[in-house]
């Protein structure tokens, strides 16, 4: 007989005749792989992706509550987006409560269902279900709507079956031999899943009592979301910057003596597959008055796993301290245009220009529209003895390319300055929790007198966010006097689902006339 108390299981569904085959294993084509978690790679969403949920009919208030609780737990490992929308809404997750099983499609097979149909269904959930059935089957069955299968229909699972138990287990349940082949012993090949290990404590494993295979060891009753479980759905959903995107040399050395040239290897976790795409720009300075103001912040040796984030400064210039952040893009990731810009490339260092621009081009047939487009400060030579002043900005923005600049004013001396950017679809060809924008001292304040604390709250489009975003933010515009030390900070430590609050702040007796930062939101 069966057991009324083992724990419930669901079937997995896909849309046409993508039945599963039999003994169609390969090895793998390279030896090894993710830790854990089989995951097919036809059924991903694009990552970043919002995907609409919203419940069709049924289920209390208390019920539809913690299922988006527990669903919304595979946001803190994968960069997505359940959004849960009202019944009469639009979705692409589709919930029903018909008893008595508990199902979902595979990843992006939801789509393909029609808009009356369901697409994920819990067939025995009630208000006396506990905690631990909510929080076991809603990341399970929201696991498959991400495209991850079965853990014991893995690849590289290995479970050494008594099948006639099966049958006759299963056949209690009211599953059809059909139903067992395709829920219990049938296998995704190699080509089609992420690579994997097996992992019997992954969410995605049935639980399988002991007299159900030959060896009577049984699986574990998971419920929640195993550490490979965690490692491996951030390989499929990585989120933008796959690190802390920020460092400061303060990190590695103290302030004082100055140091001139600064690096520090970053490892990407996880790896990409090709070098990434960096973007890199300026957070903050700490230089001697005395001598000429050099800086620049930069990447290279960009690899898969890691790559080496410079802050340098040359000739007798004194850097006692130096930030920076940056952002990656998969280079296969085409809607994001990036580069930079060095005015060294109209004019040489020696023959310094108040106007420096250049006329950027995207590659053809990226955008349909205008994008958006964010510049940062990465480095500049400017002249002891007069203010430093500098502002990076574009302009003349179409779907073909921009104009960037790199300016100064009045009396300073701009020997020489360099800026990346960043363009991106206004829409982002679907994944729309992208922001982006600019703000600084002269939007609020005049630039005299000079003061220590800037900056202040920026506030997103209503509903843009329904969890907190990474903002990434550096410097576009500075204004300081020369007399004194150029000390600048800017971060954005307060972050919300509605916006964040900039600072530029300096300290001592820097005179800071105004401060600007440019910066971009991943949702």
């Amino acid at each position: 007989m069966a057991d009324d108390n083992a724990p419930h299981m669901c079937i997995e569904k896909t849309i046409g005749n993508e039945t599963l085959p039999v003994g169609n294993l390969k090895p793998s084509s390279t030896g090894s792989g993710p830790p854990s978690l089989a995951a097919l790679y036809s059924k991903f969403w694009n990552t970043g992706k919002r995907i609409r949920v919203k419940f069709m009919s049924g289920g209390t208030p208390r019920v539809r509550q913690r299922i988006q609780y527990y669903a919304q737990l595979w946001e803190q490992y994968a960069n997505i987006d359940f959004r849960f929308v009202a019944d009469n809404e639009a979705a692409d997750i589709r919930i029903s409560f018909v008893a008595p099983f508990s199902w979902s499609l595979l990843g992006t097979d939801c789509q393909s269902a029609l808009e009356n149909e369901a697409t994920m269904n819990y067939g025995w959930f009630n208000e006396d279900t506990s905690e631990q059935e909510f929080s076991r089957t809603v990341i399970h069955e929201f696991g498959h709507a991400l495209g991850c299968v079965h853990e014991h229909q893995s690849p590289n699972a290995f479970i050494d079956w008594d099948r006639d138990a099966v049958y006759a287990e299963f056949a209690l349940r009211g599953w059809s031999s059909s139903d067992v082949d395709n829920n219990i012993f049938n296998k995704y090949t190699a080509a089609a899943t992420e690579e994997s290990l097996f992992d019997i404590n992954s969410i995605m494993m049935y639980f399988f009592p002991g007299r159900l295979v030959k060896s009577n060891v049984g699986s574990p009753v998971n419920y929640v979301l195993s550490v490979t479980d965690k490692a491996m759905i951030n390989t499929i959903y990585p989120f933008q910057t796959r690190n802390a995107g920020s460092w400061s040399t303060l990190s590695d050395r103290p302030w004082y003596p100055p140091v001139s040239l600064n690096a520090k290897q970053i490892d990407f976790s996880p790896p990409y597959k090709l070098p990434p795409r960096l973007v890199v720009g300026l957070t903050g300075i700490d230089v001697y008055y005395g001598t000429n103001l050099r800086v620049k912040a930069y990447a290279d040796n960009v690899k898969e796993s890691n790559f080496k984030v410079h802050l340098d400064s040359w000739a007798d210039t004194q850097l006692y301290s130096a930030n920076a952040t940056w952002v990656e893009f998969e280079d296969a990731a085409h809607e994001y245009q990036t580069g930079t810009f060095d005015t060294q490339s109209i004019h040489p260092w020696k023959k310094p220009q108040k106007k420096n621009s250049e006329r950027i081009k995207f590659k053809r047939g990226v955008y349909d529209d205008t994008p958006n487009v964010v510049v940062w400060l990465s480095g500049f030579d400017m002249a002891t003895g007069h203010n430093w002043r500098i502002k990076v900005y574009a302009d003349g923005i179409d779907k073909d390319g921009f104009t960037i600049h790199l300016d100064t004013w009045a009396d300073t001396v701009l020997y020489a300055a360099q800026a990346s950017w960043i363009a991106y679809p206004k829409e982002n060809q679907g994944v729309s929790r992208i922001t982006s924008g600019s703000d600084d001292t002269s939007k609020y304040r005049p630039w005299y007198p000079a003061q220590e604390k800037n900056g202040r709250k920026i506030s997103f489009k209503e509903g843009l966010f329904d969890k907190v975003p990474k903002v990434f933010a550096a410097l576009n515009y500075l204004d300081f006097d020369s007399a004194k030390n150029m000390r600048i900070k800017a971060s954005t430590p307060q972050v919300t689902t509605d916006g964040f609050t900039w600072h530029g702040d300096t300290w001592e007796d820097s005179l800071c006339y105004g401060v600007g930062v440019s910066w971009i939101a991943f949702g």
